[in-house]
């Protein structure tokens, strides 16, 4: 964006901001890195600090972090003002001579008018971290020699030889990087600078380089440039459970994985806390798998690279990155019960199924390919005692595989029906004692002999088809789930049934898992449920979003509550700090677009066919209109509640009086459809962004203004913004600040209104359908059809 508009500042601001300034300036000092050359390389994230010792009479402190190596390196974070829980996010790069090496980290409080205090040290020794060229350690560093407070960082070793790289990874992804190690005096290939380029840009949570500083000897740190102000994904209201089955594991007794839109996801299920696996997946995920350690979770895509990742579950960083030969995306993950073998299933008319290797270093290796012909294969697993031989099943066919010469070659025998055999096997797993556990379209649980490559055993699980099954070793239990809403548990011997567990959940069932008496469970409506005891029937929701496409946002004025509207036929009122939906409506079509009154009193909701409909703060339906044949796109009241504007696809805009009666007094032709409208502060005027031109009307007649258009003083910029930075889709702003969403991608767009490098925050993995402020803390966005709600914090 090249122009923004500028809020005018107070004295008071203006004298904070100047002060504020000089102390950036004085902290930004850097300090030249030796000019001795270097064949091995430290790249150190400065992350977060939390409970920082309170230095200031505020009861606060202005936290910056001094970090060196001996004398020649030493390098200085800019100051955080008035904050015990400081995010920094910077990224500084040391030259080592070996793993011998000592880094000390000082973390001192800024004063202005005396010298700085100090908070805390600590020397880290790397001869002790166990550092491998390549890899991230990430660790929080206790600080000592004050009373309390630690420090969030990671470590990236690399390591020259000659002019090769040694890495543990395979880095495919271009990105842009000064030069590091050329300036440094060794001479790196391209390929090799792109490697390293890919693997720090893994380092930032949601943020591309090309929003950071470049690297150089005089300047050697990636900071980013809007570092106040800064977004942070605090929770994800969605699910994928439509399309995908079995995707939700647990970790451990409290932690569960699962995966929305474009992120891998852990949700604590006795704090409600998640944590993100974000910025690597460029598509929406659609299956996952978890290592049997339960440290590392595996996810995969549908695009055309099919990329597959796998991450920390304690930290959600990557661990290693592959695109695969799957070239519509990758349909099915598992995991060999031994970590030692990964396989996947294509989307692609083949099923093209692959076979791969897990390195001792992390390393996703393919080893062998093979398809099945034109049939559909759905899912898969590995025997359990043998990680050579694997299962695949889907529309009509069931092959039993075997990897022969070390993986290098894959042999298929496909399964004899005997004429009765299924139209469809949605779900698989394996026991213990090598029997493959199927469960088909027709609601049955088939049971099949490895040795004799035949069923042994069928019953009737679920009215319906049977979605998901999962055998749980440790409990000797096979647990099922159904398109009927039910879920059994099985014995895994004999296959009889133990348990049948009746609607505690809102719909059909897509995911299922179990341990030790607690079960969660995924519906097709997108809803996680959680239950701590299967023997009480009694069940609460974890998770929870719309079923379809999510497009109508808005806010209250003056609480923390927002809603939503979606193609599922209802409004929805979320609480973000309890993360619940504390109302919801259900209405007679689809909700593309929503508006609070100023006053709270009134909430106006427009469906895709036109029809408007006004409800009060609790949704009671007030009144309704049905005046346009279009779906309506944009809605905004008048500062005063007294009239309600109205914008539509088909390019017309009607203005509503709401002061009395419910009416449309006049309708307007705009040049072109446009989302973007401004009221005037007194309500008598509006304006509206058409084919990149302003135009003012007067809002009692609809009547367009050409002259005083100075003088009108307007209550929001939207217009000014959208054409000045040549936006087309969504946008809000907020004080100094904006976000606005990109059309066909997954970014938002987060900077201050006068800046031309906004910061780019991945995650929705189709668009940003839209996206709203919320009191000056909050920033709301939703994904249209990923179905998501994502609710970022402002810090």
């Amino acid at each position: 964006m090249s122009k923004r508009i500028q809020r005018t500042l107070s004295k008071k601001e203006k004298k904070e901001e100047k002060k504020l300034q000089k102390a950036q300036k004085k902290s930004q000092k850097k300090y030249k890195i030796s000019k001795e050359k270097y064949d091995q390389f430290l790249v150190l994230k400065l992350m977060k600090g939390r409970n920082l010792a309170v230095r200031d009479v505020s009861g606060k402190s202005d936290p910056y972090v001094m970090l060196s190596i001996g004398k020649e390196q030493q390098y200085k974070s800019r100051i955080i003002k008035q904050n015990l829980n400081p995010v920094w996010n910077e990224i500084y790069v040391f030259g080592l001579k070996n793993l011998n090496t000592k880094v000390k980290l000082e973390c001192w409080d800024w004063d202005r008018l005396s010298s700085d205090d100090e908070m805390g040290d600590k020397i880290i020794n790397l001869s002790n971290e166990e550092l491998k060229s390549g890899i991230t350690a990430t660790k929080w560093i206790n600080l000592e020699n004050v009373e309390s407070g630690k420090i969030h960082i990671s470590l990236t070793y690399y390591k020259i030889e000659g002019k090769k790289l040694v890495t543990e990874f395979d880095y495919q992804k271009e990105k842009k990087i000064g030069q590091v190690l050329r300036d440094k005096g060794l001479k790196v290939s391209m390929k090799q600078k792109k490697m390293i380029s890919s693997r720090l840009s893994s380092l930032e949570k949601g943020t591309d380089l090309s929003g950071l500083t470049s690297v150089d000897p005089e300047n050697p740190i990636l900071t980013n440039q809007n570092a106040s102000g800064q977004l942070d994904l605090e929770f994800i209201y969605g699910y994928r459970g439509q399309e995908g089955r079995t995707n939700i594991h647990f970790i451990n007794l409290n932690e569960i994985t699962y995966y929305a839109s474009s992120i891998g996801i852990v949700l604590n299920t006795r704090t409600k806390k998640q944590r993100f696996f974000i910025g690597h997946h460029t598509g929406r995920i659609f299956c996952n798998d978890v290592h049997p350690d339960k440290k590392i979770v595996a996810t995969a895509e549908e695009t055309d690279q099919g990329k597959i990742c796998l991450w920390s579950a304690e930290t959600c960083e990557l661990l290693a990155t592959v695109d695969s030969p799957h070239n519509k995306g990758v349909m099915s993950i598992r995991f060999s019960n031994d970590g030692r073998r990964l396989l996947t299933v294509g989307m692609d008319e083949n099923s093209t199924v692959c076979y791969w290797d897990i390195t001792q270093n992390g390393k996703i290796v393919l080893l062998s390919k093979d398809s099945t012909s034109s049939s559909k294969i759905l899912n898969c697993c590995f025997l359990y005692n043998d990680h050579t031989k694997f299962v695949t099943c889907g529309l009509k066919n069931l092959h039993f595989w075997e990897a022969q010469n070390n993986g290098s070659t894959l042999s298929k025998t496909p399964v004899s029906w005997g004429g009765n055999e299924p139209s469809l096997l949605l779900t698989i797993d394996a026991t213990s004692d090598n029997h493959i556990i199927t469960g088909s379209r027709e609601g049955n649980i088939m049971i099949w002999s490895w040795s004799s490559r035949s069923e042994v055993e069928r019953f009737r699980a679920h009215t319906g088809p049977c979605m998901t099954l999962k055998v749980k070793h440790e409990d000797g239990l096979i647990i099922s789930g159904g398109k009927d809403g039910k879920i059994n548990l099985w014995n895994a011997s004999t296959f009889q049934r133990e348990k049948r567990i009746n609607s505690i959940v809102g719909g059909p069932i897509r995911a299922v898992d179990f341990i030790k008496g607690t079960a969660i469970v995924g519906t097709n409506k997108n809803q996680i449920w959680f239950t701590e005891n299967v023997n009480s029937d009694k069940s609460s929701m974890l998770i929870f979003s719309h079923a379809e496409e999510i497009h109508g946002l808005t806010s209250h004025p003056t609480t923390q509550n927002f809603i939503t509207g979606s193609d599922d036929r209802s409004v929805r009122v979320f609480s973000i700090s309890s993360h619940k939906v504390i109302n919801k409506k259900s209405i007679n079509g689809q909700a593309r677009c929503l508006a609070y009154s100023p006053n709270g009193k009134l909430i106006s909701i427009g469906l895709r066919d036109g029809e408007i409909l006004i409800v009060d703060s609790k949704l009671q339906q007030l009144s309704n209109k049905k005046e346009a044949t279009s779906p309506p796109i944009k809605m905004l009241w008048a500062p005063n509640s007294s009239m309600l504007l109205i914008s539509y696809h088909d390019g017309y805009l009607d203005i509503y009086n709401a002061s009395s009666v419910f009416r449309r007094t006049t309708k307007i032709q705009l040049m072109a459809p446009s989302v973007f409208i401004d009221w005037s502060v007194d309500s008598k005027y509006f304006r509206v962004l058409e084919n990149n031109q302003i135009v003012v009307y007067e809002s009692e007649k609809g009547t367009k203004v050409t002259n005083l258009q100075e003088q009108i003083q307007w209550n929001s910029s939207s217009c000014e913004i959208a054409k000045e930075g040549n936006i087309t889709t969504c946008l809000d702003s907020i004080h100094n600040w904006i976000s606005y969403g990109k059309q066909n991608v997954l970014n938002v767009e987060h900077s201050p209104l006068n800046s031309s490098q906004p910061t780019v925050y991945r995650g929705h993995s189709v668009l940003v359908a839209n996206l709203m402020y919320i009191q000056d803390k909050y920033l709301i966005t939703v994904g249209g059809p990923d179905m998501c709600i994502f609710q970022w914090k402002i810090i």
